[in-house]
């Protein structure tokens, strides 16, 4: 389960998206952590117009947590906008494509190879068609799932 608090930035002044996320629901085992570290500290690197802006993450022990602090986007996420207007014309959303650099994993968006850790950056090729299969339908993927164990055993069934 993901919680996203809007964040204000005491040493630079701006406001920012503070998520957290229990380890739990990210990682099924304990080795994954360091492969986890790995991707925040890449995420850390990444600077480039199109892609929203990672500006710091860490992992909490005590709350078995990792947060993230990323560049906040005061019309609220794709999701909302989308729903929001829902009349967008085809040749936008095939606009929204080209521009759409990043997809933060969240379980209904990971390849079935991201579950089973035999994965490499063609997981991202698939985050990215979920996104534009929500985005064209109107529909969450798997929305028929009620938690993450179902969706874990539903996503899991295709590879």
């Amino acid at each position: 389960m993901c919680f996203s608090y809007k964040a204000f930035d005491l040493h630079d002044g701006i406001e920012g998206a503070w998520s957290r996320v229990k380890v739990e629901d990210v990682l099924q085992s304990p080795d994954k952590l360091g492969k986890l570290y790995a991707e925040m500290h890449l995420l850390r690197k990444l600077k480039h117009g199109n892609i929203m802006k990672f500006c710091d993450s860490w992992v909490d022990d005590k709350k078995r947590t990792v947060n993230m602090i990323t560049e906040l986007f005061t019309s609220g996420n794709l999701r909302q906008y989308r729903k929001k207007y829902r009349s967008v014309d085809t040749k936008e959303i095939k606009n929204w494509a080209r521009q759409c650099d990043n997809i933060f994993r969240t379980p209904e968006f990971m390849a079935p190879e991201f579950y089973k850790d035999e994965y490499n950056e063609l997981v991202d090729i698939y985050s990215f068609g979920m996104c534009m299969l929500e985005l064209v339908t109107f529909e969450d993927p798997y929305s028929e799932c009620k938690n993450l164990a179902q969706l874990f055993k539903k996503v899991s069934s295709f590879h």
